[in-house]
């Protein structure tokens, strides 16, 4: 007996290891749908804003500070929102250091695309929203 369970819970580890991809967080899970009629903010950090990427619209939002100082950006947990930081960027904010927050594809108010949710997916988010933004910063501070 002590067998057959061994065997079905190897055998269990082994389909979800194979399936990772498949079942990790995927469209609307932890996305909030955000039609755009709405002027009022949706956070209370400041102005939020919508760039389309190249897996859908990324939610962020922007504080152009000193451009003597590294853009300060603030990357949310896997499993939570960008508003976690509503608290620590405002300070940032009073302190005129540029600042750049930003939901994660299937986080807060981003898209979620239909791929597997992994680090590369949301490298690639971060490396195309510094790109697109065409922000003028040589040196970064990566908080999260």
């Amino acid at each position: 007996m002590l067998f057959i369970i061994l065997l079905f819970i190897i055998l269990f580890c082994i389909i979800i290891y194979t399936l990772h991809d498949r079942l990790t967080f995927r469209r609307g899970r932890l996305s909030r749908p955000y039609d755009g009629a709405s002027t009022s903010s949706i956070t209370k950090m400041g102005p939020d804003q919508f760039i389309e990427l190249s897996f859908g619209t990324v939610h962020y939002i922007y504080h152009s500070g000193s451009s003597a100082l590294p853009l300060n950006i603030f990357v949310h947990g896997y499993s939570t929102p960008m508003e976690m930081w509503q608290y620590i960027f405002p300070e940032f904010v009073k302190d005129d250091q540029p600042c750049l927050v930003y939901d994660l594809y299937g986080r807060g108010w981003s898209d979620s695309p239909d791929v597997p949710m992994n680090i590369d997916i949301y490298v690639s988010q971060l490396a195309e929203l510094l790109y697109a933004l065409n922000l003028p910063y040589e040196k970064y501070n990566l908080f999260g």
